[in-house]
């Protein structure tokens, strides 16, 4: 995992429309931010999914980082 730095935005990325919207606006408005997409795969993901994610992180030069929720 990258080590957080000022100016990072962070977004979390459903694979929906409007989280979708979002992480491609804010490439427009702040290109010379850093980005990072959080993703939170379930393993029962369908493969248009997998390669929505793929495709977004292709088109916006940045990665995303996979998480998964845990209890506390």
């Amino acid at each position: 995992m990258k080590k957080m730095t000022d100016g990072v935005n962070v977004v979390a990325l459903s694979g929906g429309k409007d989280s979708t919207a979002l992480a491609l606006r804010l490439r427009e408005v702040e290109p010379d931010t850093e980005t990072l997409y959080l993703i939170t795969p379930t393993g029962d993901e369908l493969p248009p999914m997998l390669e929505h994610w793929k495709r977004l992180e292709d088109d916006a030069g940045d990665e995303h980082e996979a998480c998964r929720a845990c209890r506390i």
